[in-house]
């Protein structure tokens, strides 16, 4: 990884000041491991990207950061502090993964940068889910036969779903909170 001075944080900083999160983290990765191309970088899982972002994270402010969340009841702020090493899990580096479920034989690869800027703007969260899902299937078989991704029923597609959100764990980390004010629980994503 390659010590980033002020001034590359802040050219990085004007890079990536209008574009979207995504490739404000590839502007990131690019500065810190120049020794990979952008395309590489691109095809990173979207796991495997941020394991590298947490890495860089670490590397210049340290492995302790403070958290806020405001609750969705009573709109209190909540501030915690973690260690980087709490949410530094495993990452795969396959390139692609199998399952079989019933007759079903299904090959697929991890979302990676490309594939969620694809899919960003697909308008609801299914037609965006169905679309990533098109992106990352590489074979779909039932009993031996070719089918597509839309003669795939709805529980092998809930089966493929979560095992790629097992397979890629830091694709979306999100930690339970409870508002010490109103008692309520809910998710936020790191």
């Amino acid at each position: 990884m390659n010590n980033l001075s002020a001034a590359e944080m802040l050219n990085i900083w004007e890079q990536g000041l209008h574009q979207p999160p995504g490739q404000r983290a590839i502007i990131l990765l690019a500065a810190a491991f120049p020794d990979m191309s952008p395309d590489v970088l691109l095809e990173l899982s979207i796991g495997r990207r941020d394991w590298l972002l947490l890495r860089i994270r670490e590397h210049l402010f340290g492995s302790q950061f403070v958290n806020t969340a405001t609750c969705p009841e009573c709109s209190e702020r909540i501030e915690w502090e973690n260690k980087v090493a709490d949410f530094m899990m495993q990452t795969e580096t396959a390139e692609s993964f199998e399952m079989q479920e019933e007759n079903y034989f299904i090959q697929f690869r991890l979302p990676n940068s490309l594939d969620i800027a694809a899919v960003i703007h697909a308008g609801d969260t299914e037609k965006a889910q169905h679309a990533l899902l098109a992106r990352c299937l590489l074979n779909a078989q039932y009993s031996g036969e070719p089918c597509t991704l839309d003669q795939l029923p709805e529980p092998i597609l809930l089966k493929l779903m979560q095992r790629i959100e097992e397979t890629d764990p830091m694709a979306e980390i999100r930690i339970q909170l409870t508002c010490p004010e109103c008692f309520r629980s809910w998710e936020s994503p790191l």
